[in-house]
């Protein structure tokens, strides 16, 4: 995301019919007067472009605020339980998928750009029997990766036909599984077996030594089979109790320690009820390549931005932006909360007196620009 901060917006009357951007970098905020806008959600922002629902009658859409064009989505039954939608990718590229997700929810939907309806979709166990809930979903790299309830099992998803395909990250001995084909193997297999047929004279003379043989490679590949394991994220697989908790999945600009893109993991945990106090944060690390998964108790000159709706971001810290600090907000209301990971404490700030307890606050990419602010204030 680099050195800009996302912008809030905030939806906030009787039927959510008003709008408000407040700017962090300026510390102002205008007034917006969107027809577009009224009563929705934003779910997502990405390559400039805004994901959309109204909880109110299921219509969804797409808005480009620069340019105002908007592409129409079908309805989306119970839209009110979906918290944050992914952008496979722009949607001016007609393989463009929309996935509507939540992480209370066993359904997940998605659609490609001029489908007449949406899929849904439930993730089932290997058994066929326990439904599993998608608990976080976001886009690094160009690959959407999620978290699967219950065992925290790092996937790919893919959109194949009209279901989604969730692909588990393999790991061989402690490695990522490779594409191997295993042609050397059945060769090495073929050549034991011409042998064998060849020396047909000791073949009761070493039908022992072949049985302990067999014996011992079925006893192999078992221990292959249990090495052949889903890749989970192990500081939440240990968890004994799962307390209430929100997830997030964020493309973090470049580290000023590894100087890479990171993958980074956001964990909200209430510690009690759903309550506004009495909260932790966890940031971790992801490394896609080789799998690993490290806390980060400090994220150095970098904030976070999180909210119930929409997706997360995360940007290059400034004077006007705490360093290691995670900026959120509730489902509802009308606060603004910082989060310092240094020493744990909350602090909070009123964007806005406009703004009601029952506001809808979503943050917006800074690239997302308002073309029809009417008022500052």
């Amino acid at each position: 995301m680099g050195n800009e901060a996302p912008t809030l917006f905030i939806l906030h009357g009787d039927f959510k019919e008003k709008q408000l951007i407040y700017n962090l970098f300026e510390n102002d905020v205008r007034v917006l007067n969107l027809p577009i806008l009224q009563g929705m959600r934003i779910l997502s922002s990405s390559y400039g472009w805004l994901g959309l629902s109204n909880p109110m009658t299921n219509e969804c859409c797409l808005l480009n605020p620069t340019s105002m064009e908007i592409v129409n989505l079908p309805y989306l039954p119970i839209s009110c339980v979906y918290t944050k939608c992914i952008l496979s990718k722009p949607p001016t590229d007609p393989d463009c998928h929309i996935l509507f997700n939540s992480a209370n929810s066993l359904e997940q939907s998605f659609c490609r750009i001029g489908d007449e309806e949406f899929c849904h979709v439930k993730e089932i166990d290997e058994d066929g029997e326990n439904f599993r809930l998608l608990r976080a979903v976001g886009s690094f790299n160009g690959t959407i990766y999620g978290i699967i309830d219950p065992d925290d099992v790092m996937v790919t998803i893919h959109f194949v036909g009209k279901t989604l395909e969730f692909r588990p990250i393999m790991m061989v001995d402690g490695e990522v599984d490779g594409d191997g084909d295993g042609d050397e193997d059945e060769d090495e297999v073929d050549d034991d077996k011409d042998e064998v047929d060849v020396d047909e004279d000791g073949a009761d003379e070493n039908d022992d030594d072949e049985d302990d043989d067999e014996d011992d490679a079925v006893e192999d590949d078992e221990v292959d089979d249990e090495d052949d394991e889903r890749w989970c994220i192990p500081e939440l697989s240990c968890q004994v109790s799962r307390p209430y908790e929100y997830m997030w999945l964020i493309e973090s600009p470049q580290s000023a320690c590894s100087g890479e893109v990171e993958l980074l993991l956001v964990k909200k945990t209430y510690l009690c009820n759903y309550i506004d106090d009495g909260l932790d944060f966890k940031v971790f690390k992801i490394d896609t390549d080789e799998m690993t998964c490290v806390e980060l108790d400090d994220i150095g000159q970098r904030a976070i931005f999180v909210s119930h709706h929409g997706s997360g971001f995360c940007c290059s810290s400034s004077t006007k932006i705490k360093s290691n600090s995670i900026y959120y907000t509730d489902r509802y209301g009308r606060y603004l909360y910082i989060y310092e990971l240094e020493d744990s404490t909350t602090t909070s700030l009123l964007p806005s007196d406009l703004a009601d307890c029952d506001s809808v606050i979503s943050w917006v990419e800074p690239e997302v620009v308002f073309s029809q602010i009417i008022q500052e204030l």
